[in-house]
């Protein structure tokens, strides 16, 4: 077989491997598998005193199969959708070659941040973007799909591409790479107006620290919509420097921009979202339904989130994310409360028999802000949360510099509105807490979530938990198994604890061991206890140990051997 895959002059009439007798059809489909996995692009280059560190080689990638033999260069150079997907990193010349391989098909054009100089075959070659662009615009008709990223500069570039017409363009994302400190005065805003009957087929609009002028509402029925500015684009308003190019009819055009696209299923808008010079809805017949919403993601000003979320019909089984921040100086969140009524709402529309709540994440960041995400799943582990799965409401509740943090009052708030009667995994972390955490607090809180099965405290929240898991627990002189109610304690169904962070005193210390000893005698112990970065008073560690069938003690990562903690 290695002889037919280094020999350039094989061809398929005398190979009697297998492979060499696939129809080219077969070939070929295979080949579009090699283009997804390891597409030509450029690479950086080994250091070499003699060039430049910037300097790039491209790698051919999966073109490299059309060296292999005749046969299988015949068959690639057939199909020309095996072309269709250029990244003109590589180049005016390979970008010129694609395209003529690639014939009339629509074709997916993409530029990444590579450096201006690159090497092919050892030559330096001038590639800059609108040279490329320039080489692209001739085939504009069959343009499906254009991702760009660069300085601001690109937005002229693309102006210059999208003013011939492009009758199959679906897929439009551009990224502004500068530096945000460096473009806040001139927030690129491309010319979408001038594409209003050059794209009809536009589905699909993705903008990183750039955003439209909303002069018009957008005119196509896209199915997702993302446009991303950076946190300090928030605290410009219409007519700051940085926005002076977007219409103070914004958040009109929008909303009208929305009722054109019924299909729409990813809606994101963050940090770019316009204050509301009109007075809000006041019927349902006035907001904008949007029935295949999947997912919502809203960042900016509370009011502004909340205004978006007021003016469109949400189904219950999207999935939701809000970074709001508090723009008041020394606001400690009321202004958060603004938007708890709609989360309440929302998850109140899902069907009876949908997914309940099952894990929550609370945590903060000191003088940020509050992060709360909720799963429809159960973790195996409590400090283990599943960032890699949507979560079914995200919610950040930022806070201005300036501000003195988040309180109790907003987690009290934002539990209060989840429907958590089903939560079997709770996390929080809670560093901003110090003076308002208490045992209590956990009691009066958290006492009502029965099915809580794994739990991590970390920070202001561990200590106090410590102490409250022991609270309100019979002495074996007081009652007995069979007459002990196990609902009258804290998370009855514990059966996984991990704190991080816990200070216990010998005092506190033995309480908790106490506490433990007594949950299991009652048949509601624990079942597994992580103790990470802890200060225990080590005299109760064997007591504490004692009380649960499996601890782990860890600190900065490193398991320690419990048995130099024996009597």
């Amino acid at each position: 077989m290695d002889r037919h895959l280094t020999s350039g002059d094989t061809s398929q009439s005398n190979d009697p491997t297998p492979i060499a007798r696939l129809p080219p059809e077969v070939l070929a489909r295979v080949f579009s598998f090699n283009v997804l996995i390891e597409p030509p692009s450029p690479r950086p280059f080994p250091p070499r005193p003699s060039l430049p560190s910037t300097t790039r080689i491209t790698g051919l990638g999966w073109i490299n199969l059309t060296h292999v033999c005749r046969f299988w260069r015949q068959v690639a150079l057939g199909e020309p959708t095996l072309w269709a997907d250029l990244n003109v990193d590589l180049g005016p010349k390979w970008t010129a070659v694609m395209l003529e391989r690639s014939k009339s098909v629509p074709i997916s054009v993409s530029r990444g941040v590579f450096s201006e100089v690159t090497t092919l075959g050892g030559t330096p070659q001038d590639w800059r973007l609108e040279s490329i662009i320039e080489v692209v615009s001739k085939h504009h008709s069959h343009l499906g799909q254009l991702q760009l990223t660069g300085d601001s500069n690109i937005v002229p570039v693309v102006a210059k591409l999208l003013s011939s017409s492009t009758p199959v363009l679906q897929s439009l994302d551009l990224q502004i790479n500068t530096e945000w400190d460096d473009v806040r005065n001139t927030i690129p805003t491309p010319p979408f107006e001038s594409v209003v009957t050059s794209a009809p087929q536009l589905r699909f609009i993705v903008m990183t620290r750039c955003q439209p002028s909303w002069a018009y509402p957008l005119p196509y029925p896209l199915t997702h919509l993302e446009i991303r500015l950076p946190t300090a684009a928030m605290r410009l308003g219409v007519g700051d420097p940085g926005v002076t190019a977007v219409s103070p009819l914004a958040f009109d055009n929008i909303v009208a921009s929305l009722r054109n696209m019924p299909g729409l299923k990813t809606l994101i808008l963050e940090h770019c979202l316009p204050s509301r010079p009109s007075v809000p809805p006041d019927s349902s017949s006035q907001l904008v339904a949007l029935p295949e919403l999947a997912t919502l993601v809203l960042g900016g000003k509370t009011v502004d989130c909340f205004n978006i979320v007021q003016s469109i019909q949400i189904p219950p089984t999207t999935k939701v994310a809000l970074s709001m921040a508090c723009m008041v100086s020394g606001g400690r969140g009321e202004e958060c409360e603004i938007v708890l009524p709609f989360i309440k709402a929302h998850l109140a529309k899902r069907d009876a028999d949908a997914p309940p709540l099952r894990t929550l994440n609370i945590s903060d960041s000191a003088g940020i802000g509050l992060f709360i995400q909720g799963w429809t799943i159960s973790t195996p582990e409590p400090n283990f949360q599943p960032y890699h799965l949507t979560p079914l409401i995200h919610l950040l509740f930022g806070f201005d510099s300036e501000g003195d943090g988040t309180n109790l009052d907003v987690v009290r708030n934002v539990c209060n509105a989840l429907p958590l009667e089903g939560l079997e995994t709770l996390s929080l972390d809670v560093q901003d807490f110090q003076d308002q955490w208490s045992p209590q607090t956990w009691v009066e809180d958290f006492a009502r979530y029965k099915k809580v099965r794994s739990l991590h405290a970390a920070s202001a929240a561990a200590t106090p938990l410590c102490i409250a898991l022991s609270l309100d627990l019979p002495t074996s002189q007081e009652s007995s198994p069979i007459e002990f109610d196990a609902q009258s304690v804290l998370f009855p169904r514990l059966k996984q604890l991990s704190l991080a962070g816990a200070t216990l005193d010998e005092a506190n210390a033995r309480e908790f061991g106490v506490g433990l000893k007594t949950r299991r005698a009652f048949a509601i112990g624990l079942e597994w206890l992580l103790a990470g970065n802890c200060d225990i008073d080590v005299a109760s560690i064997p007591l504490i140990r004692d009380s649960v069938v499996q601890m782990e003690v860890a600190s900065d990562g490193s398991e320690y051997d419990l048995e130099e903690y024996d009597e």
